[in-house]
């Protein structure tokens, strides 16, 4: 009995030991204190049918992302999201290597009462479903044409404040308000007055498996046509999102359907601009997804195609269309395979795009979950 006691005894007093040792460094410093540290990488190689230049047709790192989470104290969670990306036109003729930019830096808090939320700091504008994704969360290479066109390509974040509510309703309902800075590329005047957003969004279990989530936005901040005017821009819009899972097999049958409407009111406008997209997937095997996209942007000015000295200026109105579709091979969670052949067509015999694309995503490390 005491040989037992005894064995017992030292067997726990060396379990405490090693516990001990793998929460704390040899100086000693507790390693539970360290943040939960992710990085995602996509590498995208592109062909293009009549384009030979390079900006066309390449193999690169499309954008790295380091992702830092943590609990700051009882009342406050906090993320670090910075990324890394290939110099875009607006960086320079002459721009080479890569870009860093701080997408997120954003603490949470943990403590408010009645169902709220307070986000401070560097966030992503709640305004839509598609435009609060992180590039390696898109469902295809690229951003939609309407959100690249109306929302930018590069992602809304803005510093500010952001309060959440769940509002009391029989279904999952809440909504977003956000004061933030205005000085994302799609507010571009000359007065510096502050933006402000607002999204609400309502969800609803519609069968086994199976939710629909419906929500509108509105935007508005400072923006002008022209260097040197002043004015404002109001966006407004809505999206419909439908997912469907099996609950009977495991990484069985799955779909998805995703619409949304982007309706800027420029103050000075020029043109009706309007855009829209669908994006339908559909897993059809264990770690197989097949994916169909289809998308309008009217009036859209500054976008960029390789046509752009064709059509005389960057500012000249075109009405573009734009179809996808993509073979994604998912093994896990944690890293993606996918082919893709979009094509965009601008109206009246303008310039024309078809691009075949090859994407490789992946992480490491102790990623968040991604939004539903």
């Amino acid at each position: 009995m005491y040989r037992f006691l005894s064995t017992a005894l030292a067997v726990l007093a060396l379990g405490a030991m090693t516990a001990a040792a793998g929460t704390s460094t040899a100086t000693g410093v507790s390693r539970t204190m360290n943040p939960a540290i992710s990085l995602n990488a996509l590498f995208l190689g592109q062909w293009n049918d009549d384009t030979p230049t390079a900006d066309e047709n390449f193999a690169k790192l499309q954008e790295a992302e380091i992702q830092f989470s943590s609990v700051v104290d009882p009342f406050w969670t906090a993320d670090v999201v910075v990324a890394f990306h290939p110099a875009h036109a607006e960086d320079g003729e002459e721009a080479h290597g890569l870009v860093t930019d701080l997408e997120i830096a954003a603490l949470q808090s943990t403590r408010l009462p009645a169902g709220l939320g307070l986000t401070l700091g560097r966030f992503y504008v709640p305004f839509g479903k598609h435009s609060l994704l992180h590039t390696h969360q898109y469902p295809f290479t690229r951003a939609p044409i309407a959100v690249q066109a109306f929302l930018g390509d590069h992602g809304l974040t803005e510093v500010g404040a952001k309060l959440d509510y769940t509002v009391g309703l029989p279904w999952w309902s809440e909504l977003s308000v956000a004061g933030v800075n205005g000085d994302a590329e799609i507010f571009d005047a000359e007065d510096r007055d502050p933006a402000y957003a607002v999204h609400w969004t309502n969800l609803w279990d519609v069968s086994d498996g199976g939710t629909l989530e419906l929500g509108g936005s509105w935007l508005s901040g400072p923006g002008a046509l022209h260097e040197g005017e002043a004015g404002g821009l109001d966006v407004w819009g809505a999206d419909l999102t439908w997912r469907w899972e099996s609950v009977t097999r495991s990484h069985g049958p799955a779909a998805s359907v995703s619409a949304e409407i982007i309706a800027p009111d420029p103050e000075h406008a020029e043109g009706d601009p309007f855009g829209w997209f669908v994006n339908a997937q559909a897993r059809v095997q264990r770690n197989w997804w097949v994916g169909l996209g289809y998308g309008q942007a009217s009036d859209a000015s500054g976008l960029e195609h390789d046509h752009a000295e064709e059509a005389e200026a960057e500012d000249e109105l075109l009405d573009w269309t734009e179809w996808k579709a993509a073979l994604t091979y998912a093994p896990s969670e944690y890293s993606a395979l996918r082919l893709e052949a979009a094509h965009l067509e601008a109206a009246d015999g303008g310039p024309s795009d078809l691009r075949v694309s090859l994407q490789w995503n992946f992480t490491i490390g102790s990623h968040p979950a991604h939004l539903y």
